[in-house]
């Protein structure tokens, strides 16, 4: 299997014209070819059949309504819904997300100090990658990581 940059780079060599657009399967950026657009990644990498969520037993809301000594108005509580986006990440994204670190203290100062480490922690990870995809993630787990900053703040 080849690298995307090199498939890439000899689709340009070959003529092909790199557009803005980006794949949506692997987050590469579309060519156009022989006048058709398309993903050269994909179309030599053909990608691996994603597998559906899984969705952690806690979560499921048949059991949140039945269960109202384990849950609060529905609610998981902090250290389960920790667990259970950790575990979820785990599973999802397999090697992106090792490493995660675990949240002891709840207390906004020691979240918002956790979440700018976490912020960190991509921000090399994204200057490490070559893959685009890879990228793209981690450029939208920090803006969703600042959005929770600035959530904070306001507290």
């Amino acid at each position: 299997m080849r690298k995307p940059e090199d498939i890439m780079a000899d689709y340009l060599l070959k003529g092909g014209k790199m557009l803005e657009k980006t794949c949506s399967v692997c987050g590469s950026p579309l060519f156009i070819v022989k006048g058709e657009t398309l993903c050269v990644v994909c179309a030599e990498n053909p990608p691996v059949a994603a597998e559906p969520p899984v969705v952690h037993e806690s979560a499921k809301k048949s059991e949140i309504a039945n269960n109202d000594s384990e849950y609060s108005n529905g609610c998981i509580s902090a250290p389960d819904a920790s667990s259970y986006v950790r575990n979820s990440v785990r599973s999802s994204a397999g090697n992106m997300a090792e490493n995660i670190p675990e949240v002891k203290d709840f207390h906004p100062d020691s979240l918002y100090l956790d979440i700018e480490d976490t912020i960190k922690d991509l921000c090399e990870r994204i200057r490490d990658t070559a893959n685009p995809g890879d990228c793209l993630t981690y450029m939208r787990c920090i803006k969703t990581g600042t959005g929770a900053l600035n959530e904070l703040k306001k507290r």
